[in-house]
């Protein structure tokens, strides 16, 4: 049997050579020597004992730690759940067969009537009974035949006409489109063209599409909506212009901006006028203007326009005759301040037409609303073209 000695210096515990030499010996851990004390074996302890080399296989096993799932705890827990998962399918296989079972054939209900109740013929039941359909009488005799309606007598003085000759029915013409019917406010009148007028007294409105409506010789439009009277001689013509006057926000094509504009037109012909008129206007660059415009036309040119800038409410305008001399004012007060915006020598005959007129470029219709014209002259009568 092998013999071991502890170390005095470091406690170890090592092992002795078979034929060990006489005299001190010497620690392999710490190489402190010293003199050897009696033999001992080496202590029982399994960190220091080596596997036997021919030891057999169950011993080996025998010094294995034993695993949980091999435990007593591990066998009682899988018969627990074994338990458990046998009761669960019992049950549910006791429940799946305890389930009603349909009728794929169902027995008819015979229901037993007493036999003073019955019929003399005894009914038999059916299972599929269709209930019972009652057929129309049919009335075999024909209709009555009408009385033939009586023949015309014959005209003697009419001779009879052709069996053979079929008379054509003659198709009326389609009736020709209406032509605008002229419109009168007070003294003044006109034909509206597309636009309307709806006169309420003395208010009147002017709806005009949206659409090019101008008095414009350079671009070419006459048909601005108007009424006028003719007037001999110096007048005075006043009219308010109402409301809130918008154009959009959207000119008409090849346009550089939206404009509306309604007032005074003192009128020799179409290439020959003067307009006083409340405008409103959105231009390419995103502004709104409310301005008070004059505009002189000779012979199809216009002169440059005088404009002054005006609040977006009831504006009444003026105009004067004295002679020669054309005298135009607005008021934003209703009459109590007016303030005179161009004054100035026309060459225009003694007789001219004098009314209102209203105008739209712009894609947005335009109701131009008018109030209170009014014109004194000693010489005025209606005139019937604009």
């Amino acid at each position: 049997m092998a013999s071991y000695t502890p170390c005095p210096a470091c406690g170890k515990t090592f092992k002795l050579s078979k034929n060990p030499a006489p005299g001190p010996l010497k620690c392999p851990s710490c190489a402190q020597t010293f003199e050897p004390s009696p033999a001992s074996p080496r202590p029982a302890s399994t960190d220091l004992q080596p596997h036997p080399r021919n030891a057999s296989t169950a011993e080996i096993l025998d010094r294995l730690p034993t695993p949980i799932w091999l435990g007593p705890a591990a066998y009682a827990f899988g018969g627990v759940a074994v338990l458990l998962y046998a009761m669960v399918l019992f049950g549910v296989v006791s429940s799946w067969k305890n389930r009603p079972q349909p009728e794929l054939f169902p027995q008819p209900t015979i229901a037993f009537v007493p036999a003073q109740h019955q019929n003399p013929e005894p009914a038999t039941p059916s299972l599929n009974k269709q209930p019972e359909i009652e057929t129309p009488k049919l009335d075999l005799l024909p209709p009555p035949t009408p009385e033939p309606a009586p023949l015309p007598k014959p005209n003697p003085t009419k001779p009879p006409s052709d069996p053979q000759k079929v008379e054509v029915a003659r198709v009326a013409p389609p009736p020709e489109p209406a032509l605008p019917k002229d419109e009168s406010w007070g003294l003044l009148s006109g034909a509206p063209g597309d636009s309307s007028f709806l006169i309420q007294g003395a208010k009147l409105t002017i709806n005009i599409p949206g659409s090019l409506h101008i008095l414009s010789p350079e671009l070419n439009s006459y048909n601005a909506p108007r009424l006028l009277a003719e007037v001999n001689g110096d007048f005075t013509a006043l009219v308010t212009v109402a409301g809130k006057v918008s154009p959009g926000t959207e000119p008409l094509p090849n346009f550089p901006l939206a404009f509306l504009g309604a007032g005074l037109l003192i009128m020799k012909d179409e290439r020959n006028y003067l307009r006083l008129e409340r405008t409103a206007a959105y231009t390419a660059d995103r502004i709104r203007l409310h301005q008070v415009l004059f505009e002189y036309c000779h012979d199809g040119k216009t002169s440059p326009a005088v404009l002054r800038d005006a609040r977006d409410s009831d504006l009444t305008l003026k105009c004067e005759r004295r002679g020669s001399e054309f005298r135009c004012s607005y008021s934003p007060d209703n009459g109590h301040t007016w303030l005179e915006i161009k004054r100035q020598n026309l060459n225009f005959p003694a007789n001219l037409k004098v009314g209102v007129s209203a105008a739209n470029v712009s894609p947005k219709p335009f109701p131009a609303r008018l109030e209170n014209f009014d014109l004194s002259s000693p010489g005025v009568k209606p005139s019937k073209s604009p």
